[in-house]
């Protein structure tokens, strides 16, 4: 699992393809991430970025993109990412922020 120190931004990054394997834009990509909480059930709640919404959500190239954020506290987030229509597609992960030692 990535680590951060607390404070630095994250950049989540996404890339779609067609089946033939080339680079295409889905209809719609949304980033979304959220902080898991201590009791369960593990179940974080989402906060979302959608391309041509928000102006956090780059496209970089063709079927490329990415969304950078600064997470408000420390823990483990859990991320989710999906294209749809052209491409129908959702990834998970998880990373960890680390406390701030001077706090």
């Amino acid at each position: 699992m990535r680590e951060y120190p607390f404070g630095q931004a994250v950049r989540l990054r996404a890339s779609f393809a067609n089946a033939d394997g080339a680079p295409t834009d889905p209809s719609t990509v949304t980033f979304q991430y959220g902080l898991h909480t201590v009791s369960p059930p593990p179940d974080p709640t989402a906060t979302s970025a959608v391309f041509g919404v928000d102006g956090a959500v780059v496209k970089d190239s063709d079927g490329r993109f990415h969304f950078d954020f600064v997470p408000p506290v420390a823990g483990i987030y859990t991320t989710r990412i999906v294209g749809t229509g052209a491409v129908a597609a959702a990834a998970v992960g998880a990373f960890r922020v680390k406390p701030n030692p001077f706090a």
